[in-house]
């Protein structure tokens, strides 16, 4: 980005807090070690990666409630002290984000989702819609599963796309 003549405020950047940053301190740590890291002066969007640690996924009840309050506080102050532009979340089912709705002083802008043609969340969509949220899709050719289905391969074909 820093060799590329295009000037910062016409590229997006968008980063994490990682999972396993579950306190008020190691988010705002992360937030700090991912602008010097990238050589910015604020990133665009950060985004809680998971409302659980990667360990966890899909194995445990715990949904760190607590904890994904405080790591929201950390961005929250960051947007306030202008070191992100815009917060969201990724991987939140409804009851994650209705936690952090419950608290936030700034309401996630967006909640990154698996989501493709095998896996459409509709109840989960048509919530954050409601709340204002924006949903974008992660893995939306299924980990390019999607590449290799018969059907899709004869849409490719038939035009051209």
């Amino acid at each position: 980005m820093h060799t590329s003549g295009i000037p910062r405020e016409e590229i997006f950047v968008t980063s994490k807090v990682a999972a396993e940053n579950k306190t008020y301190e190691s988010a705002a740590q992360s937030i700090d070690e991912t602008l010097k890291i990238m050589g910015l002066d604020y990133i665009d969007m950060m985004i809680i990666h998971s409302p659980q640690l990667w360990v966890e996924v899909n194995q445990s009840e715990n949904r760190y409630l607590s904890e994904n309050r405080e790591v929201w506080r950390a961005m929250e102050n960051a947007v306030e002290a202008g070191k992100v532009r815009t917060i969201g979340v990724s991987n939140f089912n409804r009851a994650d984000v209705e936690n952090i709705l419950e608290v936030c002083r700034i309401r996630p802008a967006v909640n990154q989702v698996l989501c493709h043609i095998s896996n459409t969340p509709l109840e989960l969509i048509d919530y954050c819609n409601e709340q204002g949220i924006a949903v974008e899709a992660y893995s939306p050719v299924a980990h390019g599963a999607t590449l290799k289905d018969p059907g899709v391969a004869q849409i490719v074909e038939k035009y051209h796309v």
